[in-house]
């Protein structure tokens, strides 16, 4: 199974939709992510994925033939009641903005389902796009036993994989939670009082306030594995990812401001944040797996999954998806995995069922 879609293969564009971010890839090396807060403006998704989906130009397709391969995690957003009113929301909105009558759902045991058979049966859908993106590791590796830890801005999966199949024990998030294999934590939304209890403070530690004052991309800001951006100002208090407003807000974790809380003190907060979240991961990798042949990292935040795999000291060889894939069909990995398993699983004949 290769990594991308064959140039003649059909033409399906996958399509991930999730509670902060909508992504769309063509399963050849095309992709794009958008921010959208689905959890408040839920109302506003098929115009935002009008929008996406006119910016990637669907309208070249091969022979004109144009399938969608749908997956999601946004169905949990609190703008919904239940599962499975974010479903049929979800499902509905990719039916008014898509230009194509083609859709297939994808579904947490690996099958495709037409849009009413996605609604009618919502937990088989529901969060399935960490699975459609293992399948395709795990069919592109072949490796004999290997691990996926994808890591992002508020979760990080991390999945054995064994004889080119997806080995998780867990299907609904629920599961994987509870086997560790979905670990609520990320390199950018997490908030530092989820993280850690107390924070050094002067040769002291200090319990941290349970208020949502900062984040753990304040932390990777200040130790260089995240970059600065003026514009980004998805942060605690709205004021910009940069360093002096990251050490404002990691300041005010521990009851303190600029005046009573320096560089120093930021750092040393820093640190102790990126070695808490490193341990969790750690733990999580080592639970999952003996010692596979190869790990395989992605999302934006794999420095945290080899800061963990260097921790467990292990030996084995670490790829990144993007180096299979390249930088943006691996920010929007399982977009990209939906449209190349879909080209690969549901082919011409769903396409020409409905195309004639």
């Amino acid at each position: 199974m290769p990594w991308l879609a064959p140039p003649d293969a059909p033409s399906w564009i996958g399509l991930d939709i999730g509670g902060a971010n909508l992504k769309i890839a063509d399963g050849r090396g095309r992709a794009v992510s958008t921010p959208f807060p689905l959890w408040q403006e839920p109302e506003r998704l098929s115009g935002a994925l009008c929008d996406l989906l006119s910016a990637f130009g669907t309208s070249g397709a091969t022979n004109g033939a144009l399938g969608m391969a749908l997956t999601m995690t946004g169905e949990l957003a609190d703008c919904y009641a239940t599962k499975a009113e974010g479903v049929r929301s979800i499902v509905e909105a990719a039916l008014a903005a898509t230009p194509t009558p083609t859709i297939r759902v994808a579904t947490v045991d690996d099958r495709w389902l037409p849009p009413a058979e996605a609604i009618a049966t919502p937990h088989t859908v529901a969060a399935a796009n960490w699975r459609v993106a293992a399948r395709l590791v795990a069919l592109a590796s072949g490796a004999e036993i290997a691990l996926w830890i994808d890591t992002g801005s508020t979760t990080v999966d991390v999945i054995p994989l064994t004889k080119g199949r997806c080995g998780a024990r867990g299907i609904n998030d629920t599961e994987r939670l509870m086997n560790g294999e979905l670990i609520y934590t990320g390199v950018r939304r997490t908030p530092v009082c989820a993280v850690v209890d107390a924070l050094p403070y002067r040769g002291q530690s200090c319990p941290v306030a349970a208020e949502w004052f900062a984040t753990t991309a304040d932390a990777w800001l200040l130790l260089g594995e995240i970059e600065a951006d003026e514009e980004d100002t998805g942060t605690a208090d709205g004021r910009p990812l940069t360093p002096p407003a990251a050490r404002d807000r990691l300041a005010r974790c521990v009851g303190a401001d600029r005046e009573t809380f320096d560089e120093a003190d930021a750092l040393a907060a820093a640190r102790c944040i990126a070695a808490t979240q490193e341990a969790l991961v750690a733990a999580a990798i080592e639970r999952q797996s003996p010692v596979p042949h190869r790990v395989y990292v992605s999302g934006e935040g794999e420095f945290l999954a080899r800061r963990a795999q260097r921790r467990l000291g292990w030996r084995t060889p670490v790829e990144r998806i993007s180096d299979h894939v390249g930088d943006p069909a691996a920010a929007c990995f399982p977009a990209h995995a939906a449209a190349v398993l879909a080209a690969a699983e549901l082919g011409w004949a769903e396409l020409r069922s409905v195309h004639g």
